[in-house]
């Protein structure tokens, strides 16, 4: 495979600024400085916005005159311009689409929650349990799970055998298969993880930056809020109920009548229970197991690049819109980023 050439930065400021001294009218205003005159927007693209912010003014008929508007010509303007087009075109967007979700379905892990110290320090003590390799970081214990806790297990014994992230990645994924052995001993390392986890599933777990707030600000706009998660129901539900008080209305874990995602029987349990149409949701998770739990469920899908995985790895598993903060995601959301 041949190397990517590397590219160095990139100078902007020369596709920010063009003169046509050919053209019969330049300069077409003479209040600009004509070795500043900026050609680039001939034709403002602010023409069709109501408040453009130049010296427009309108005839008797209602048409816009911008004959004496220097504003599109001053060199310093371009950032002011292009911002300004693009909020005009992102407003006329949502008003030709008439789209606002209803309701919101979060994952918990990595997405909503910093779960990573409590699930690594009961990984470790399960598998210290059963005699297998433990000591594991947080920046690697949070590579075994999205797949429910079986998987986990079996992540984390692989890990302790040395298996690399990519190999862990594809234990719990489609084509994989279990032997017997290794069911045993994830089993094992299971039973003991989980009554270890419910006692100690809060000491060290937090809220992202935001997003309680954020959740205080969709409640307010009357948006409904609930979790679907891959950890088993009654971490799930606890989780919920000691972080978010009052601001979910439906928490869904795994469970024997509930598959684990990316099947979408939680997603499609919580639609139906709202009474909710599958273009009024918006799934939000961190990693590719969301991504296919959302494409599964039919619902929009945003992902967030603070949690478990990275931006990187959820644009190469096909994520198109990705939040970096709790801000940016609230704005996707309400679909008024500018």
């Amino acid at each position: 495979m041949s190397e990517k050439k590397k590219i160095g930065k990139v100078n902007t400021d020369r596709y920010k600024f063009f003169q046509n001294r050919e053209c019969e009218y330049f300069p077409c205003h003479d209040s600009v400085n004509e070795e500043e005159f900026n050609c680039l927007f001939c034709y403002c693209p602010l023409y069709f916005t109501e408040n453009c912010g130049g010296g427009c003014r309108y005839n008797e008929k209602g048409i816009k005159i911008c004959t004496d508007c220097p504003v599109p010509h001053k060199k310093e303007n371009y950032e002011m311009i292009t911002m300004k087009a693009k909020t005009e075109m992102k407003r006329r967007g949502r008003e030709r689409v008439g789209k606002k979700y209803a309701g919101v379905i979060f994952d918990m892990d990595g997405t909503i929650l910093d779960t990573s110290v409590d699930l690594t320090n009961t990984m470790n003590y399960a598998l210290e349990q059963c005699g297998l390799p433990a000591g594991f970081d947080p920046s690697v214990g949070k590579l075994f799970y999205g797949s429910a806790v079986h998987v986990a297990c079996r992540r984390a014994i692989a890990c302790g055998k040395g298996a690399t992230p990519e190999e862990m990645h594809r234990i719990g994924s489609e084509g994989d298969v279990e032997t017997p052995e290794e069911k045993e001993l994830a089993d094992r390392v299971q039973k003991a993880f989980i009554p270890h986890y419910a006692e100690h599933s809060a000491d060290f777990t937090k809220p992202y930056d935001g997003i309680t707030e954020m959740m205080e600000l969709l409640r307010k706009q009357g948006i409904r809020l609930a979790v679907a998660s891959n950890k088993y129901h009654s971490a799930a539900t606890a989780l919920a109920d000691t972080y978010f008080p009052g601001l979910m209305d439906i928490s869904i874990g795994e469970s024997e009548t509930v598959p684990k995602k990316p099947d979408p029987a939680m997603v499609r349990k919580i639609i139906s229970e709202w009474g909710l149409k599958d273009d009024q949701i918006v799934y939000i998770g961190d990693s590719d197991v969301d991504l296919e739990t959302a494409e599964n469920s039919g619902v929009d899908c945003i992902s967030v690049d603070w949690g478990f995985t990275t931006r990187d790895f959820l644009i190469e598993h096909g994520a198109e819109r990705i939040a970096h903060t709790a801000e940016e995601l609230t704005e996707m959301i309400l679909d008024t980023e500018a």
